[in-house]
Parts: structure tokens; sequence; C-alpha cells
């Protein structure tokens, strides 16, 4: 029912997180995490992108979302691993990842889990390493800020990525930017260990 309702709201199919990948400039190879993987979806796209030499991992803070993107992973034969997990904790060595990612995720951790997070994130990173967030963006224009808040409630239509970018300048990151995508409803933020 979660795919099915993001496929409706937003339109979302597998174009979100190829885009999510572009931005983030994955390469075969690479280990990347996802944190706050929900039903596995990124996280099955970075495993397809990554290819048989590198490794995708993710992490939800819901058992019930795991389970699903298991079962998709088994029926995919695809490289991607999950396992419950959040991203204020993260059950992962220091230094073991190229890239960390997550997709629709920042606007729902409060401000203490957000900076706790990134810190943990940045852990994780290999120096050199990357984070980069895709994230609901307000739309500008009047009627559509007004429908975003009909469809969405305030608490995801009133969402700004930007908001992330100073815990991720205090967890460390450098390079720290945010920018808009090719999908006017949303933005990314990332930065470099």
């Amino acid at each position: 029912m979660y795919d099915l309702g993001c496929a409706m709201l937003f339109g979302l199919d597998m174009r979100l997180w190829r885009m999510a990948l572009e931005i983030a400039e994955a390469k075969p190879g690479e280990s990347v995490l996802d944190v706050g993987c929900g039903t596995g979806r990124l996280t099955l796209a970075a495993g397809a992108h990554v290819g048989p030499n590198g490794r995708a991992q993710g992490v939800d803070a819901a058992p019930e979302m795991i389970e699903v993107a298991r079962r998709k992973a088994v029926r995919a034969r695809s490289n991607a691993h999950f396992q419950v997990g959040l991203i204020e904790d993260l059950p992962f060595a220091d230094g073991g990842f190229d890239l960390v990612m997550n997709t629709l995720v920042m606007h729902h951790l409060p401000s203490d889990v957000k900076r706790a997070g990134l810190a943990e994130v940045y852990r994780v990173l290999k120096p050199g390493g990357r984070f980069v967030a895709v994230d609901l963006q307000p739309p500008d224009a009047p009627v559509a800020n007004l429908l975003a808040r009909l469809f969405l409630g305030d608490h995801m239509a009133g969402s700004d990525i930007t908001d992330s970018l100073a815990p991720m300048r205090e967890a460390g990151f450098s390079g720290v930017e945010s920018g808009p995508s090719p999908n006017s409803w949303f933005a990314f933020a990332r930065g470099t260990r």
C-alpha cells in the first residue's frame, strides 16, 4: 500500500530513484547505504546501479518495511540487503560506505534525531564519501503550494531540504549544498566527508 500510495500521490516510479542516484553520482562498484529505505526501492535501484562488484544496503526503523524490501530483493534476485536500523544508531562500522542516501526521509526527523543521524551518517562514510538526501520541496507557485498542503498536510508540504544544511555542516560535512531536482516537487542536499 505504501508503494501504491506514493505512486498515486506523487506519480513516483523508478525515475525518482534514478534521479537520486544521478544527483549522488553513484558509480559501479561503490558501497551504498540507503537510510530510511522503506520498502527498498532506492536500495534496489542502487544495487542494480553499483552492480555485482558493489554493495547496496538498506536500513529502516520499521520491521514491516524491511520484510517487504527483503521480499522484493528475493523476487528481483538483487544484491541488495536490508535490516532494521535507526539513522541515529547505524549498525555499521566506521568508514564502510562510499555513499549514504535517502529519499523522503529528512522531513520526518525531529531536529535532535536529524543532528544525531547526520553524525552517524558521517561516521559510516569513508573519507571522501558522499551523503545525498532527496526530499519534498514546497512549491513556490501559490496554487501548487495550496494543493500540496491540501494533499500532503502542513508537515510534509511545509518541509524544506535546506533545513538539513546547518546540521550537515555541524556533523562535519564539507561542500554542503542544496538545489532543485528535475522534478519540481523535490530538491536535494548533499555533502562530502
